[in-house]
């Protein structure tokens, strides 16, 4: 088992300084930009396997901006993905030559619709200069894939063990939680990239600036409103493990919400807020989404129960053999309290149409607390049985989340560079390419 699994056993005691993470990212050294700008996926995949070095950061996040401006989406508008629209609307005010006044008159507009800044602000400042939604996605990524690469390298800054395979499915799981590709809902996801962020850096760094990124992603998109509360909420109430434990289970068991009587209860809310309100909590939106649900492959359904049953499973282990922990590690318990409360309030979210995301958001907050756990723990031993379990789920989610990446990456994503993806040849997503050779 120990050899399957790693050197798990011999995890030694660590002790986090100021210095175990660096936020800044160094210029590339010359040898690394060249290899970057003949092969960005060679790079990339240097820069994982050299996670230590001090380029491997900034080599990451090039090739997130890379991606980006090679990133397939969708072409049609109607029905399909969120990139397609964004993607649409910058050609629209390129050519209609927006005024910046016109645009700020239209956020918190009650006729508009516009409760988040981020988005249109970008897209109207990238129509300024062209329509190529190439570029667009090129400063979406740069924003998403510096807040995604900051997160990674939060966690495995703390390494300081060879990496076993139990070890690496879990980074890497975490790493595919809100991956690069979901900048198609790019709203969305950088905002739960920043709010992870912020988090992160204020439970595990103790940098009270990280409550600065918390409070200002509801600007990336309107409904983190509700994990910023839920954040403060938390920072207020007694740290005990066993509460937060109990709530996130019983929460499980809640699997109805009158919406009606929710509609009712949010009619306090700003009249900008109401037309949201109104789209997302409608009986017609709720059947849509249920029709869409039956649609589903089984895969999909799979990779949904697979995820439950890691966070469930391994939730259960950490806090039943909380007194493996490592006493000087007082922050690995602040952090799984926090995804304890966070994960609870996800398990009512996740009763409202759409509000099954959050429950992505606190996942993220699971898994960078089991890597730690593993890391800061003397228990490795006894869970060598839980591993095997959750082995096979772990496994399935990752190959399922790449597969979710393959509708957006396109040949040149792997083989291109940025000479040839300036060239701007036409791509199909990776995953039609492969249906046709088989």
């Amino acid at each position: 088992m120990q050899s399957f699994f790693g050197s798990d056993p011999q995890l030694k005691q660590m002790n986090i300084t100021k210095n175990s993470f660096k936020q800044k990212m160094p210029f590339p050294k010359a040898g690394w930009l060249a290899f970057f700008l003949l092969w960005p996926f060679g790079a990339f995949l240097m820069a994982l396997r050299r996670f230590r070095s001090t380029q491997a950061k900034t080599i990451f996040w090039l090739f997130c901006i890379y991606f980006g401006f090679v990133f397939v989406y969708p072409k049609e508008t109607k029905g399909t993905a969120d990139s397609s629209r964004y993607a649409a609307e910058l050609l629209s005010m390129h050519e209609q030559r927006i005024a910046f006044s016109d645009l700020v008159h239209s956020m918190y507009n009650t006729n508009e619709g516009l409760l988040d800044v981020y988005q249109p602000l970008t897209t109207w400042f990238v129509a300024l200069f062209t329509g190529n939604a190439n570029w667009l996605f090129l400063l979406f990524a740069a924003v998403f894939g510096f807040f995604y690469a900051q997160n990674i390298w939060l966690i495995i800054s703390k390494i300081e063990v060879r990496i076993g395979l139990f070890l690496f499915l879990f980074i890497l799981t975490f790493s595919l939680t809100i991956p690069i590709w979901y900048i198609n809902g790019v709203r969305m996801w950088t905002a739960a990239q920043i709010f992870l962020y912020g988090s992160l850096l204020y439970f595990l760094e103790g940098n009270r600036k990280g409550i600065i990124w918390i409070v200002l992603t509801p600007l990336f998109h309107f409904s983190f409103l509700f994990p910023v509360m839920v954040f403060f909420v938390y920072l207020i109430l007694p740290n005990y493990i066993a509460l937060f434990f109990i709530f996130f289970v019983a929460t499980s068991f809640v699997n109805e919400i009158n919406i009606p009587a929710l509609r009712e209860q949010l009619s306090f809310l700003p009249a900008i807020f109401q037309p949201k309100i109104n789209t997302y909590l409608n009986e017609d939106y709720l059947l849509r989404l249920e029709q869409a649900h039956e649609n589903f492959s089984w895969h999909v359904y799979f990779a949904s129960l697979s995820g439950r049953l890691v966070i469930y499973i391994w939730t259960i282990t950490a806090f039943f053999l909380r007194k493996y922990w490592n006493s000087d590690k007082k922050i690995l318990a602040t952090l799984f309290s926090f995804a304890l409360f966070l994960g609870g309030w996800a398990n009512l979210s996740s009763l409202l149409p759409s509000g099954g995301r959050i429950h992505t958001l606190a996942n993220g907050f699971f898994y960078a607390s089991f890597i730690l756990m593993l890391l800061w723990s003397s228990f490795s031993v006894k869970v060598n049985l839980i591993k095997y379990i959750t082995f096979p789920f772990l496994l399935f989610n990752i190959i399922f989340s790449i597969r979710v990446g393959f509708d957006y990456i396109g040949i040149l994503t792997i083989l291109g560079n940025p000479i040839t993806a300036i060239m701007g040849f036409e791509q199909t997503p990776l995953i039609q390419f492969i249906k046709q050779l088989f």
